[in-house]
């Protein structure tokens, strides 16, 4: 989300004003959308000097107010009722707002999404990084439609790194972080966070001694047909 913020200022030339950024494991914050999508509008009224009661055409509505507000929610699943909320922003303020969302939690936010926003969303899934975008990461400028088969150095290097690749996954936090014992701790919480909050709590799994060793053989199982 703050790449794309960052691309809005700079290349789109959105003033800071016209930009808001909500991220929802900020207490404060979420409290303020569990109140409703007025309150939220309010908020970002007192913040500017946009009059969001007026549509962006009127006469009422000042010449730097003429833009659109972008509003970036993080961690949309912590919401309480994340699809009503979305669904009135859409419905009923589209004309002031862009709204994007994102959350990390698939499962949390299918769970929580209940109503249907067909023709009101626009959904991206965003996956694990790609071998290349995993050299980009480590800062490695390699064209891998271009390296001679005769280069053995950059052979063992890349050889290197595509078993670094492999063993710990494309998570992109995981790429940046150089340490091997800070790396490990890192997918540890990783995967405890994601098999206790995403897995055994939304999907109700009463017996956890049996579903942990369910996990352990799948791990057990990678690459393998079950």
């Amino acid at each position: 989300m703050k790449i794309l913020i960052k691309e809005l200022k700079s290349t789109n030339k959105i003033p800071e004003e016209a930009i808001f950024y909500f991220d929802l494991e900020d207490l404060e914050m979420l409290e303020l959308c569990n109140q409703g999508v007025n309150n939220v509008i309010r908020h970002i009224e007192v913040r500017t000097s946009y009059n969001l009661n007026s549509p962006p055409n009127s006469s009422a509505t000042s010449s730097n107010s003429k833009e659109k507000i972008y509003l970036f929610i993080d961690e949309i699943q912590y919401l309480n009722n994340a699809s009503s909320f979305i669904k009135l922003m859409v419905d009923n303020h589209s004309d002031r707002f862009k709204l994007i969302v994102s959350g990390s939690s698939v499962l949390d936010i299918k769970s929580k999404i209940k109503q249907s926003l067909v023709g009101r969303i626009v959904t991206f899934e965003i996956l694990g990084l790609d071998f290349e975008e995993f050299l980009w990461f480590k800062k490695k400028k390699f064209n891998l439609n271009k390296i001679a088969v005769t280069d053995k150095k950059t052979q063992k290097e890349l050889k290197q790194l595509f078993e670094e690749f492999v063993i710990f996954g494309a998570y992109p936090r995981v790429a940046l972080i150089s340490n091997l014992d800070n790396r490990r701790y890192y997918l540890k919480e990783l995967i405890q966070t994601y098999i206790k909050k995403d897995i055994r709590d939304i999907g109700k799994i009463r017996n956890i001694m049996k579903f942990n060793n369910f996990l352990r053989i799948l791990a057990d199982q990678a690459g393998n047909l079950l």
